[in-house]
Order: C-alpha cells, then sequence, then structure tokens
C-alpha cells in the first residue's frame, strides 16, 4: 500500500536524505500506518543522510504481534526490505530503533534472509532438526 514516508520527511524535515535514510523513513511510515504519526521533534533529530546506520527514538509506543501488530510490520517489512533493525532500551519510555542495510542472503552477520528462510531456519531448530 505504502504511506507517507520519504517524502513527507524532505517537506517536513530535511531535503538531504542517504539512500538508507529513504528506505527507513518508507519502512517508518509502512509500519506506523504514516511517518506523520510519529513525533516529529523525534524525527527532526534523525540523521536522514547517513549512509551508515539510521537511529530513531520511538517515544512511548506499543508493540505488539496482533490487534495492532506494529511488531510483526516491523519483522515482516524488515524482511522484505533487507534492513537489520534492533531495538533497545533507551529511557524509561523510549526505545531506540537502530537500522541497517543488508544484502539479501544467509550470512548472518553480513546479510539479512528472507523471511521465509528466517520462518524455516527457526522452525527446524525447535523441531530438532
Amino acid at each position: 500500500m505504502g504511506y507517507a514516508g520519504k517524502e513527507w520527511i524532505c517537506r517536513n524535515v530535511t531535503p538531504n536524505m542517504s539512500p538508507l535514510g529513504e528506505t527507513v523513513a518508507d519502512f517508518l511510515g509502512d509500519v506506523f500506518g504514516g511517518i506523520y504519526h510519529l513525533d516529529t521533534r523525534a524525527l527532526r533529530k534523525v540523521e536522514w543522510d547517513n549512509k551508515h546506520h539510521i537511529l530513531f527514538i520511538l517515544g512511548w509506543h506499543s508493540l505488539a504481534t496482533v490487534d495492532f501488530g506494529e511488531l510483526t510490520r516491523i519483522v515482516v517489512l524488515a524482511h522484505d526490505r533487507a534492513l537489520r533493525v534492533e531495538i533497545s532500551p533507551h529511557t524509561f519510555r523510549h526505545m531506540k530503533l537502530l537500522f541497517h542495510q543488508r544484502e539479501t542472503g544467509n550470512e548472518p552477520s553480513t546479510q539479512c534472509p528472507t523471511l521465509e528462510d528466517h520462518i524455516q531456519r527457526i522452525r527446524n531448530n525447535y523441531k530438532g532438526e
């Protein structure tokens, strides 16, 4: 479907974005139903022109696998875009979302497997295969 992402950032925050910044802006827009649903002050603190990584501080927001489903969307859309997404605590009410671009593949330290490959690997681990 595609929700507002990089175009909104270019109009409202900064016109200078790296390819990774554009990918992350579109990703966040798709995960949260439009990037404009996120805190504009936090979006202005992002270094959108960084080519190596993008760090976004997410204010209080519940992430779940069902109901609103943002957590599931993060996983599915990250694999679709070969993005490594690291979620870690920042403060009591904030989380860090750190993004790195990867190539599609199965080398764990440098690549991102397709979601289907990753699911199969996880299932195999728990079936004892």
